[in-house]
């Protein structure tokens, strides 16, 4: 059964956490990204108003410059203006409104289910380092947050990962969070058997078998 939201995971004994590698995380990243392109693709030019369509119509004049072009000196002015163009088109997409929306899914997912869609899928879980627990508010805001400073310094604070103890981007320390794997294990938690003495005389009393349904890290 599904672990209530902000509670500990029950860990079974002797059995140590195991923390998701970089191409486990690379993954739910891409699946992540993909879901959030079909949702966002049709409501972007709602969402970011005339500045999108300018945008667009920009990157298509200076695709076709670009082909076009023939000598030299115009084939670096048409590259010069499609990467201007480029950039222009990419913070048309990422507009504020947009940004904040995604915080808003991102911050939901990992509060109440532990994980975007992405992780979920692969079997992931965005929990606190400490207790295991789903993150709260705070921290995952500050994870979130910790998105930018890993990415400013040419995406060190991702790479981070592939030498980090506990797998640990830059992000992971800012929000005090791990992100490990979900085993599918299940424990049984059996009662004891009636003895003897305690049955009655019209037969054999039964004792029903308690199954407790626990997610493992």
């Amino acid at each position: 059964m599904n672990q209530p939201p902000n509670q500990p995971i029950n860990q079974p004994p002797n059995q140590p956490v195991k923390y998701a590698s970089f191409i486990q995380r690379f993954a739910a990243f891409v699946i992540d990204n993909i879901l959030l392109l079909v949702v966002f693709t049709p409501l972007i030019p709602l969402l970011t108003g005339p500045e999108f369509e300018i945008a667009q119509q920009a990157l298509e004049s200076a695709l076709t410059t670009l082909e076009q072009a023939t000598t030299p000196e115009a084939i670096n002015q048409a590259n010069a203006q499609f990467w201007q163009a480029s950039v222009d088109f990419f913070k048309a997409q990422n507009a504020p409104l947009i940004q904040f929306i995604t915080l808003l899914i991102t911050l939901f997912f990992w509060v109440r289910f532990a994980g975007t869609p992405g992780k979920r899928l692969l079997g992931l879980k965005v929990v606190n380092a400490d207790t295991l627990a789903p993150l709260n508010i705070l921290p995952a805001t500050l994870r979130y947050l910790g998105y930018f400073v890993s990415f400013f310094f040419f995406g060190m604070g991702f790479l981070w990962i592939l030498i980090d103890p506990k797998k640990q981007g830059w992000h992971d320390k800012m929000g005090r969070s791990v992100v490990i794997v979900e085993s599918k294990q299940t424990t049984f938690n059996r009662k004891p058997t009636q003895s003897p003495e305690s049955k009655t005389t019209s037969g054999a009393a039964t004792n029903p078998t308690n199954h407790d349904d626990i997610f493992k890290a």
